[in-house]
């Protein structure tokens, strides 16, 4: 009568070994609760419309976007943002355009 997928009948099979065990899973709280207005401080510009900008390159116009931020196991901060023309289109610069299997794929394209 019912269809199950691999990914239920899994799910279903560690709910109902976790209560023929009866173990859970037990979380450590590490810290403490940051201030309710902690997160103002890392909101800021990190790249943008004439604000640390890329240098400018073929198919750069200034546009700068889709940043995203991410913490690493180390603790630094990892910053990946698309910017230019490139991020969207194929990239036609003078290299490319030498070689005619390249040529005949963006043609088809």
């Amino acid at each position: 009568m019912y269809k199950l997928t691999v990914a239920s009948s899994f799910f279903l099979l560690l709910f109902t070994t976790q209560i023929a065990t009866g173990s859970e899973v037990q979380f450590k709280v590490a810290g403490a609760e940051p201030p309710p207005d902690h997160y103002r401080s890392c909101r800021q510009m990190l790249v943008g419309p004439w604000h640390n900008q890329p240098e400018e390159y073929q198919g750069y116009n200034g546009f700068v976007g889709w940043a995203g931020v991410t913490r690493l196991r180390s603790g630094r901060w990892l910053l990946a943002f698309t910017s230019g023309a490139w991020h969207a289109t194929s990239p036609w610069t003078d290299e490319i355009r030498k070689d005619p299997a390249v040529v005949r794929q963006f043609k088809a394209w």
